[in-house]
């Protein structure tokens, strides 16, 4: 088994099929607090940070990378109270 942090995305140039659920089982252990979404076509993490800037930076630093890789993930940035 190769390790994800091996691998290059390539989902976004199309033809690719998705993982089986067997596949996923098999890379999840890598991914430690991550969640598949129910469609088994996407995951998902929820981050929590003490304020606004520090949440910011994060989304930040994660742009940086996903601009690097040229995949691009959806992120949503959520107020706090």
């Amino acid at each position: 088994m190769m390790y994800l942090s091996q691998k290059k995305c390539v989902a976004c140039e199309g033809g690719i099929p998705p993982l089986t659920r067997a596949q996923i089982a098999e890379y999840q252990p890598q991914v430690i607090g991550w969640n598949v979404a129910d469609d088994e076509l996407s995951i998902f993490r929820e981050f929590t940070f003490r304020d606004f800037k520090e949440a910011l930076s994060f989304v930040n630093t994660v742009g940086t990378i996903a601009e690097e890789e040229g995949h691009h993930p959806d992120i949503s940035l959520f107020s706090y109270k």
